[in-house]
């Protein structure tokens, strides 16, 4: 896998800020009018509908899903192949910017309180998945 640098790390907070800050501000105002879960379904496919967006020179967010009350998923694709994938690389990099945001952006605020679990999974550029890495609410809080 390619090297990833401090500013790649940096930008890759950044982006993952700014769409959680999205979603949750919109869950946020969506739950004082509807259920929790049929709010985050429809904030979803909202969001959705913007998608796929770039996050960095090497990856883009494909879809967002919410496969059962308490999970949501983060589809992204990486221009890499499994097999040149170096998973300690992976873990150093990717893992902390990821438990950074969900503990602190204010946009998750929602997403905390209802203890939602943040499932990432990771695709290579033929579809196959080569990281998924769950954050759950235990781990947030």
């Amino acid at each position: 896998m390619r090297n990833i640098g401090n500013g790649t790390k940096t930008i890759i907070g950044a982006i993952f800020g700014v769409i959680f800050a999205a979603l949750g501000f919109h869950l946020t105002n969506r739950l004082i009018y509807g259920s929790p879960e049929s709010a985050l379904k429809e904030e979803m496919d909202k969001y959705n509908k913007q998608l796929p967006q770039k996050l960095d020179a090497y990856s883009v967010l494909d879809s967002v899903s919410m496969p059962s009350s308490m999970i949501v998923n983060y589809h992204i694709t990486v221009d890499v192949l499994k097999e040149e994938v170096d998973y300690d690389s992976v873990k150093e990099n990717i893992v902390p910017n990821l438990l950074n945001n969900a503990k602190n952006e204010a946009g998750l605020h929602s997403f905390r309180k209802m203890k939602i679990t943040l499932l990432y999974k990771y695709y290579d550029n033929n579809g196959d998945i080569f990281f998924e890495y769950a954050i759950t609410p235990e781990m947030y809080q």
